[in-house]
């Protein structure tokens, strides 16, 4: 991200005080896995916290939603499981396929 999001191309400094996103129009989805349950992620914050208001917002782009997959290697989840997780990412995103 630090060699993508850059100054000048994705924000500029208007002051000291004041920035401007430069990707006004833009928008993304966060795909994320979790050792803890998703609904803790979404309930209480997370790194889609952070990067919702600390690199999207600040850069211009909206946030369109998140889509977590939790409890990793605890007993439900399954190869099938992470399968169709995969699935709904590929339907949801266009261009995961």
């Amino acid at each position: 991200m630090d060699r993508v999001l850059t100054p000048q191309f994705a924000y500029r400094y208007e002051s000291s005080l004041k920035s401007e996103g430069l990707l006004k129009g833009k928008t993304a989805q966060i795909i994320s896995s979790s050792h803890g349950p998703a609904f803790v992620s979404k309930m209480y914050g997370s790194t889609v916290t952070r990067w919702k208001y600390s690199i999207l917002k600040f850069c211009g782009i909206k946030f369109t939603g998140a889509s977590i997959l939790g409890r990793i290697d605890s007993k439900v989840d399954t190869p099938e499981r992470r399968q169709a997780f995969t699935r709904r990412i590929c339907e949801t995103v266009p261009s995961a396929k």
